[in-house]
């Protein structure tokens, strides 16, 4: 980021907690002025999240903020957001800044507010751990100290919330697999026989050797997303295999995203260094820590850009961090999250862009930013969360 854009984004940050005097409002309409800035140039969702619980704006602050913002940006190039009942064109920068802002505005008026909670609607499901022909439901808490056996052999044990696998020193000639299948939901953390260790998110699978071999690469298979932490071992390098592309390290940190009703498939690097080999006909692309590579098998194109890792990487803290996603594809990560059933009847704002910061917010906080902030109408239907168009 150069020092003009980190400039405003300690502006903005100062600005939003009414901490900048006159002359460094004055320096913040230069900078807007003289800059060509968008919401991934100055970050605003670690500007929301520096702001903390210190950020207690009230509804005509938050306004001031707003139409400041949008003067500021009058001189810029604009972006065009349907806010449900008109089109306002505003400062890509206000969009989202203020957005965010507002969605802290909700979280503190929520206990004015009667509506039927959502809560009721989330499903509670166990994790399952296939192995063999049999299959156990595995309850992951602090507390719990299990271990799970077939045929009088231990497949692994429970402790501390974690799945962990034996290491096996000396190993047998057969290689038997398992699966490790997290519902909607839940997150389910593990350590392979290597040492590797596995956070999975919610409505994700991961097929893994019970012991690796280390005749060969280490390789498990993905569906849905998952971060590694791998063990490193430069003779045995691990792959993590996915539908459109395979990930091989010698020992590193990233975060997958292949989920099988997506057609996009994600790669972020927090740490070391991987190779990305694609399923198409393009060539590997290696890549370096703060990089995302994207691979879009609708149009069967890879691109590699930076990024901010925690920002993809939040979800194993419970956060939801959202950044430039259509609304529909919002909607199916909340489905995951809180294992509940959310049905669109507005095709038009499916497919608009949406940024957003809800931390650990309950469902019902979350719709009722949607609710107050974008009039985003809805109504409990059955066990169906329905969006009115």
């Amino acid at each position: 980021m150069s020092d003009s854009k980190q400039e405003i984004r300690d502006l903005l940050k100062k600005y939003a907690l009414n901490k900048c005097t006159s002359v460094e409002i004055a320096r913040l309409t230069t900078l807007f002025q003289q800059n060509e800035i968008d919401e991934t140039d100055i970050d605003v969702v670690h500007i929301l999240d520096s702001l903390g619980d210190t950020c207690n704006l009230d509804k005509g602050r938050a306004e001031k903020i707003y139409q400041e913002v949008i003067r500021l940006g009058d001189k810029r190039k604009y972006a065009v957001i349907k806010l449900r009942n008109r089109v306002a064109l505003i400062s890509a920068v206000a969009a989202v800044f203020v957005g965010l802002i507002s969605f802290i505005l909700v979280k503190n008026s929520l206990n004015n507010i009667e509506r039927p909670s959502l809560d009721a609607l989330i499903v509670n499901e166990e994790v399952l751990l296939e192995t063999g022909n049999s299959q156990f439901e595995v309850t992951l808490t602090d507390s719990q100290e299990d271990s799970i056996s077939v045929s009088g052999k231990m497949v692994a044990r429970i402790s501390n919330n974690t799945i962990i696998l034996p290491q096996i020193s000396n190993l047998a000639k057969n290689i038997e697999f398992s699966t490790l299948k997290v519902p909607y939901g839940k997150k389910a953390r593990m350590i392979l026989s290597d040492s590797t260790k596995v956070v999975l998110n919610a409505g994700s699978q991961l097929r893994f050797p019970n012991h690796f071999s280390f005749k060969g690469a280490r390789k498990v298979e993905l569906i849905g997303e998952a971060y590694f932490e791998v063990t490193k071992n430069k003779e045995h390098p691990f792959i993590v295999e996915t539908k459109n592309l395979d990930v091989q390290v010698l020992g590193t940190q990233f975060n997958v995203s292949a989920f099988q009703n997506e057609s996009k498939t994600n790669v972020v690097l927090v740490e070391g260094l991987v190779q990305i080999d694609f399923q198409s006909k393009e060539p590997s692309a290696i890549l370096n820590p703060g990089e995302m590579a994207i691979h879009d098998a609708k149009v069967n194109k890879s691109e590699i850009h930076q990024v901010i890792p925690e920002i993809y990487t939040s979800w194993m803290d419970d956060k939801l961090i959202f950044r430039n996603i259509e609304f529909d594809e919002l909607l199916t990560r909340l489905e995951r999250h809180y294992n509940v059933s959310i049905v669109n009847d507005d095709a038009e704002l499916g497919k608009e862009i949406f940024n957003a910061n809800f931390g650990d917010s309950n469902i019902d906080e979350v719709f009722e930013y949607f609710n107050e902030i974008h009039k985003i109408d809805y109504q409990i239907s059955g066990n169906k969360i329905i969006i009115k168009n």
